[in-house]
């Protein structure tokens, strides 16, 4: 039976997350774009990865833990 090994793992946090939260940029398509790229990146070479994401950007981006949990992925929490 072959073991299946996570040999990356992917941090998502806002770069300014230190700011009052009225500053976040949270709507941005970069992450959607590139989340995708690095999942058929993952698939093509048959990696599994877990997604480190802060809690709420996750229910912000649920449609992308959706997607990563479809792949077979992991997807672990920083905190809220």
């Amino acid at each position: 039976m072959e073991s299946k090994r996570t040999l990356f793992t992917v941090d998502y946090e806002p770069w300014d997350a230190f700011k009052p939260h009225e500053y976040w940029q949270i709507d941005n398509n970069n992450l959607r774009e590139a989340t995708s790229y690095l999942l058929d990146l993952l698939r093509r070479h048959q990696i599994k990865a877990i997604f480190y994401l802060v809690g709420w950007l996750g229910e912000y981006y649920s449609d992308l833990c959706s997607k990563v949990r479809k792949e077979g992925h992991i997807i672990g929490d920083h905190t809220y």
